[in-house]
């Protein structure tokens, strides 16, 4: 089986068996289409350590513009994205590495900051100047803040999911 088929394969299982979102898929194939611009199309079989070693070195050397390559973070969604297409090659029995033996960088642990109560309330302050579109923006910082919302949550956020009466609104989030 060459590559090019079996991401096409991959793509359809996830967008029809997975059911997985737009978004994850316009990813998968983002970080796929990158993997076989490096691999050339070449058959499941020789996928091997030595050629992800080969595409690691690839994507940490990788300038998208000029001096700016891609964080750790990003190359192990790549990474991320190719151990799962290799686990559906598993999983149809098709030759090729083992995704178990493709390794995730290491991400150094980020330190939470969070607001003092003083700058909270000076943000709060600032966003609302007495107009109509600051009691707006207002409301969308006392939302994100008092809920947990995501932004992408909220954005999606319509009329008929909001409860009035039961002073309840309904949000489909990530996953």
């Amino acid at each position: 089986m060459r590559l090019e088929d079996a991401i096409r394969q991959f793509l359809e299982h996830c967008e029809i068996e997975k059911n997985q979102s737009k978004r994850t898929l316009i990813s998968y194939a983002h970080y796929l289409e990158r993997f076989l611009g490096f691999a050339n199309n070449i058959g499941l079989e020789k996928i091997d350590q030595e050629l992800i070693k080969k595409y690691r070195l690839f994507l940490n050397r990788y300038e998208f513009r000029p001096r700016e390559s891609l964080s750790v973070k990003t190359q192990n969604y790549h990474i991320i994205a190719l151990r799962a297409f290799l686990k559906f090659c598993a999983k149809k029995d098709w030759a090729t590495l083992a995704p178990e033996k493709v390794d995730l960088a290491k991400i150094p642990e980020r330190t939470v900051e969070f607001m003092t109560r003083e700058e909270l309330e000076r943000l709060f302050r600032r966003a609302d100047d007495g107009k109509l579109i600051g009691l707006r923006n207002r409301a969308i910082l006392e939302l994100l803040y008092s809920t947990g919302l995501r932004i992408s949550e909220l954005t999606a956020l319509n009329r008929q999911h909001v409860d009035l009466e039961r002073g309840e609104f309904a949000i489909r989030g990530k996953g």
